[in-house]
């Protein structure tokens, strides 16, 4: 992979929407069941 490569990789992901959804939808499904247990645990 040479420089110009990794440039576009990085100024994609640093770009995308997708990306960043994708990414957010992941830590709510885990964060989710946690926020569960703690809101039980305190009532």
């Amino acid at each position: 992979m040479n420089w110009e490569q990794r440039y576009r990789l990085k100024l994609m992901a640093r770009t995308s929407l997708v990306l960043w959804a994708g990414l957010s939808l992941v830590l709510a499904l885990f964060c989710a069941p946690l926020v569960r247990w703690l809101d039980q645990q305190t009532g």
